[in-house]
């Protein structure tokens, strides 16, 4: 499970700053795959932390990867979420379950 510090304008020492994108969506990290296709699994939302308030939130990863690939793993904000964030920090975590032979 990663957890990744995101933010609009200034964050905290150490965190990492995202750029949300004008439809929500926001790049937490990346998953790869090793020497055989993979297949990965993952809550359809997760829950996200913004100034004290929580937030669902959808984790959008591929279903299946080939193999070497590297896949992006990114959350989908609501409404009220972007506009939580705006100028607040943010935690988030993803587990994802990587299951190898595309099973």
């Amino acid at each position: 499970m990663a957890t990744v510090g995101l933010a609009l304008c200034a964050a905290p020492a150490g965190a990492e700053v995202r750029i949300v994108a004008g439809d929500g969506v926001v790049k937490v990290g990346d998953v790869r795959c090793g020497a055989s296709p993979c297949t990965l699994r993952a809550p359809s939302r997760v829950r996200m932390g913004i100034g004290g308030e929580g937030f669902r939130v959808r984790a959008l990863v591929p279903r299946h990867l080939a193999a070497h690939a590297r896949a992006a793993v990114r959350i989908k904000l609501g409404a009220r979420a972007v506009k939580a964030l705006s100028g607040a920090t943010a935690r988030v975590g993803v587990r994802i379950v990587v299951r190898a032979g595309g099973d």
